[in-house]
């Protein structure tokens, strides 16, 4: 069977895992883990990954309001994903 651009199906994801996952590691920044960042499927949740991690990195803690300072384009959401993982 060829591989078209047709039969190709997306991998299976879930958005509102990653969303809690997300959310997990800004309420809480000790429970962060290295992930590789293609774990997220989402580019919003890749992004957001990616500054967290870089935080970590350079010793600074990751939390709402440095990853909404790193990413203001995205604040909103942000502030949204991390409001979720308070009602968990």
């Amino acid at each position: 069977m060829t591989t078209t651009k047709e039969n190709i199906k997306p991998l299976p994801h879930d958005a509102e895992l990653e969303r809690r996952v997300i959310a997990g590691f800004l309420n809480d920044p000790e429970t962060f883990q290295e992930l590789q960042t293609d774990y997220f499927f989402q580019k919003l949740h890749r992004q957001i990954y990616r500054a967290m991690r870089s935080e970590r990195q350079k010793g600074n803690t990751p939390d709402v309001f440095s990853i909404s300072s790193l990413l203001p384009e995205y604040k909103d959401d942000i502030c949204e994903i991390a409001a979720i993982g308070l009602l968990m």
